[in-house]
């Protein structure tokens, strides 16, 4: 529903993004709290700009374990100028799970930690005249969907397209493009394959190894002809890692 708002141009033009997904727990000791929780995030990010980022700046602290961190905040830009910033925690005082959307004519926010998983439009935003700039606080309107499980949807999905193998919403690629993002947060990267050159990566934290850090080249591809690691899978007691 919020990509079909985005689309309709009810919004605008879009502009900004943000995602907090913040809780009190449940604290990690194999990964820290980007690993855990950033995947899911990455990939809505990614759904709604349908590009990928050219700038990609990660930041995060570690309190209660050496070097897995448990907050972090991550600043990507797109192409076009959208900008969006991912918040995760599970050191924190209250559940939120939050997304909200900024457009040129609009706004939309939806509340997944609320029983009520409210979805809204703002009409919202600034008018420039010259050098001034009229603000327009209009009122907010419920969107009113179709309420249903996310993880039962994907698996009716999955299911209904196995037949035809035609997965246009979410596929492999997809997959592998939010791993893409996610592994140059944390790594220093020397292979210029996994992320393009003119994407500019700022990796300012690097974990322990419990957390999946590495500062080595490593090989994404999925093809076991094309990757050692996994031709090791189809050997009696190998495992990739």
């Amino acid at each position: 529903m919020i990509k079909e708002l985005i689309d309709s141009g009810k919004i605008g033009n879009l502009q900004y993004i943000y995602s907090n997904r913040l809780n009190l727990g449940q604290v990690r000791t194999e990964e820290n709290v980007f690993w855990s929780f950033a995947p899911h995030d990455i990939s809505i990010l990614q759904f709604l700009t349908e590009s990928f980022p050219v700038d990609i700046n990660t930041m995060g602290g570690a309190f209660l374990q050496d070097d897995i961190h448990d907050s972090t905040i991550t600043f990507l830009s797109y192409p076009n100028n959208i900008k969006a910033h991912i918040y995760l925690s599970w050191l924190h005082p209250f559940k939120e799970h939050r997304i909200v959307i900024i457009g040129s004519k609009g706004m939309i926010s939806f509340e997944d930690s609320l029983d009520s998983k409210p979805l809204k439009f703002y009409d919202k935003k600034f008018i420039r005249n010259k050098n001034n700039f009229e603000k327009i606080d209009g009122k907010i309107e419920k969107i009113d969907y179709e309420e249903s499980a996310p993880l039962e949807e994907e698996l009716k999905y999955f299911v209904n397209n196995l037949d035809e193998g035609d997965f246009k919403i979410s596929n492999g690629e997809n997959g592998l493009e939010v791993i893409r993002m996610m592994f140059p947060s944390e790594i220093i990267v020397n292979d210029s394959a996994i992320v393009p050159d003119n994407v500019n990566i700022i990796p300012l934290f690097t974990s322990s190894n419990q957390s999946t850090s590495m500062e080595e080249f490593f090989n994404l591809s999925p093809d076991p002809n094309a990757n050692p690691s996994f031709r090791q899978l189809h050997e009696s007691g190998k495992t990739a890692r």
